[in-house]
């Protein structure tokens, strides 16, 4: 930092903690617009006719599923300026568990969600033992239509959040602190 311009030093030495908080909204904006993006992409999925069905789609979409219950749980689990869980709306608070269960139990931890059964039967036969494994899932073919409204409110409330964090630094600096504005993504 020593080749920065000194007011901007002034303004880390000054407003570091205020600095540091913003820099985590900004952290939780791009997790956001992973999910809002992912959330997306799941809904141009389909129709499918029957034989569109197949491994490597199955794979597809619980992957991408994966990927936004880890980068939406990212926001409310993780560092110093995780969002609250208390800050979720009544209503969708039971949409915002089922995505945290997701992430911690089916994807990110133990795989002992209610969603995956893996089976592993052995048999004998002689001298043999023969494993017969299998594995069931339920899943979403796609976006759950439940989650548009809670990934709706996180965007917003996060964008809320930002704009709160640059009016208290412009009024504990003196300065104008703005973001880019432009507009949006079309997958928002």
């Amino acid at each position: 930092m020593s080749d920065q311009d000194p007011a901007i030093e002034r303004l880390y030495a000054e407003h570091g903690d205020d600095i540091s908080r913003l820099a985590q909204d900004v952290q939780n904006a791009y997790s956001f617009s992973k999910v809002s993006f992912i959330y997306g992409r799941l809904k141009k999925l389909g129709p499918w006719k029957p034989e569109d069905f197949s491994m490597e789609l199955i794979f597809e979409i619980d992957m991408m599923q994966a990927a936004l219950a880890v980068e939406y749980s990212r926001v409310f689990v993780s560092g110093s300026r995780k969002v609250s869980n208390g800050k979720v709306p009544q209503h969708l608070k039971s949409v915002h568990e089922e995505i945290i269960q997701l992430r911690n139990k089916r994807y990110a931890h133990d795989g002992a969600h209610a969603s995956v059964d893996n089976s592993v039967n052995i048999l004998i036969e002689g001298e043999r033992v023969t494993l017969k494994t299998g594995a069931e899932m339920a899943m979403c073919l796609g976006a759950p239509p439940e989650w548009e409204e809670l990934i709706k409110w996180l965007g917003q409330f996060l964008f809320e959040q930002t704009e709160k964090q640059l009016k208290r630094l412009t009024e504990k600096t003196g300065l104008e602190w703005v973001q880019p504005m432009g507009p949006p993504p079309d997958w928002l």
